[in-house]
């Protein structure tokens, strides 16, 4: 080999690893983004699992209220069944107060109209009697059958 021929390869390798340096500078630099863009994918992935126990959590606590309604309703539907055979007797006894209500208020009524009736006869023989003055002397006058002391001024 000739001397040129020697230089034309050094110049070739040169070459050649020039492109190699660049090559691997670009692969530096790929790899520098790959990292940042594994960081940020780790990040996302971190918080993502996060909110995905905070979901499951909350998940589980809406099952466990969700299980507690399903037992009062449970208890309420047995509840209503067990009073809805006594709404029939409750709606009779409801009525037969009503009634009986309606009874005593009659009753009341009729004892009412009969007092006054009793205190209109009672004021019309009052009237008939008038005022009638007793013995001379006594400082007493009957008005309607009332006894009334009269002023007198005792010393």
């Amino acid at each position: 080999m000739k001397l040129h021929d020697l230089q034309a390869q050094i110049s070739n390798f040169k070459g050649v690893l020039k492109l190699a340096n660049e090559e691997l500078n670009c692969t530096k630099k790929e790899t520098v983004y790959a990292k940042e863009a594994l960081n940020l994918l780790n990040d996302w992935h971190h918080s993502t699992t996060k909110e995905l126990n905070q979901t499951k959590d909350e998940l589980n606590q809406t099952q466990e209220e969700l299980s507690e309604t399903k037992q009062e309703l449970a208890q309420t539907s047995q509840e209503l069944a067990q009073t809805k055979p006594k709404l029939p007797q409750t709606k009779q006894e409801l009525n037969k107060t009503k009634e009986e209500l309606i009874q005593t208020k009659q009753e009341l009524d009729q004892t009412k109209n009969e007092l006054h009736e009793m205190q209109k006869r009672t004021t019309e023989s009052e009237r008939g009697t008038g005022a009638r003055k007793c013995r001379k002397g006594s400082n007493k006058t009957s008005i309607k059958g009332v006894s009334k002391r009269t002023n007198t001024n005792k010393r």
